[in-house]
């Protein structure tokens, strides 16, 4: 799938994540995969979740490890905010494929933040694992 089939499918497959924080806020998060996937990327804590809330899972999950690595001391002025794409691998690691920003510390922060998301579980289509694309809009706010 190409980078540029995410403009395409961001209507389609859009999650709304607002992150209750005073530092930063998920506006989105869109996930682009094949469209007869049996089984969603998942981290490992979402193992047992059931199929009907592994979407919700991998949000809180996900929101929880940008909050615990996210530390800004920075000034207002740095704010800003960055767009990410990037890729589940087979093995369950990440990839990121691109990444712009309104600031580059914002960039910055954004890319370090999905580097060191934990391995997850990788998507299946028929019981076979699958690389996996996401795109993930990071919003900074100082208060």
């Amino acid at each position: 799938m190409s980078l540029k089939n995410y403009a395409q499918l961001k209507d389609k497959m859009s999650n709304n994540i607002i992150v209750d924080s005073s530092v930063f806020e998920v506006s989105e998060m869109v996930a682009c995969n094949y469209p007869l996937i049996t089984r969603k990327v998942r981290f490992i804590e979402c193992k047992a979740v059931p199929e009907s809330e592994e979407d919700k899972c991998f949000n809180e999950y996900y929101n929880k490890h940008l909050q615990s690595v996210v530390h800004l001391e920075r000034p207002f002025e740095d704010a800003g905010e960055a767009v990410i794409q990037f890729c589940v691998n087979t093995d369950g690691s990440v990839k990121v494929l691109s990444c712009r920003g309104t600031t580059e510390y914002a960039r910055k922060e954004t890319i370090l933040a999905v580097q060191k998301l934990p391995k997850f579980i990788p998507a299946q289509h028929r019981g076979r694992p699958i690389p996996s694309y996401f795109q993930s809009r990071i919003i900074f706010k100082f208060r």
